[in-house]
């Protein structure tokens, strides 16, 4: 199992990734996915933004410019966290405005693009216990409280679910001093 990044943040420049677009574009990739612990974060720093607070005309600005720029034919998502969607829910609707049309992801079952288009981040859940995710990762819910981890998960949800966005969860199982309470509330999350 991976484990969380505990490194300083960083966020590499535009003009860089830009320069990976081309470069990939160039050596005959079509398809851009930027490889990132969260996509959320990025240049949150530099326009003092706390963690958890998308910088929205950044992120927007990033993805437009991968989607739009010449040879980019396909563009998918690599990991993100869930309360951003609940933080900002018209960022995930820009986003999705941008980024659906690129999207090789077909989920015609439940995507309501007309083509059945989809994005599917790698999201963490982990577990459905808050006392597991209060000991092993409650900085992920912030800014809300993580003894709302289960409504933060379901509500995150329903926001990425409306905008066509159908994310890959990971849960983490066995967890050291993991009860059968705390397996069960991860089961009732999942049902």
């Amino acid at each position: 199992f991976c484990q969380p990044d505990l490194n300083p943040r960083i966020s590499v420049p535009k003009e860089e990734i830009m320069k990976a677009v081309a470069g990939n574009v160039a050596a005959g990739n079509c398809q851009i996915s930027l490889a990132t612990e969260d996509m959320f974060v990025w240049r949150t720093d530099e326009a003092g933004l706390p963690f958890f607070v998308p910088n929205r005309a950044e992120l927007i600005d990033l993805y437009r410019s991968i989607a739009g720029f010449p040879g980019v034919d396909q563009v998918t998502l690599s990991h993100s966290t869930i309360a951003p969607a609940l933080v900002d829910p018209d960022l995930i609707e820009e986003l999705s405005d941008i980024l659906l049309d690129k999207s090789p992801i077909r989920l015609r079952s439940v995507s309501t693009h007309p083509e059945g288009r989809a994005l599917a981040p790698l999201i963490g859940i982990e577990t459905g216990s808050t006392r597991i995710a209060k000991r092993i990762m409650a900085g992920k819910a912030l800014p809300f409280d993580i003894k709302d981890w289960p409504h933060i998960v379901l509500n995150g949800l329903e926001v990425l679910n409306k905008n066509n966005w159908f994310p890959v969860c990971t849960l983490i199982i066995g967890s050291p001093d993991e009860t059968d309470d705390d397996s069960k509330a991860t089961l009732d999350l999942i049902y």
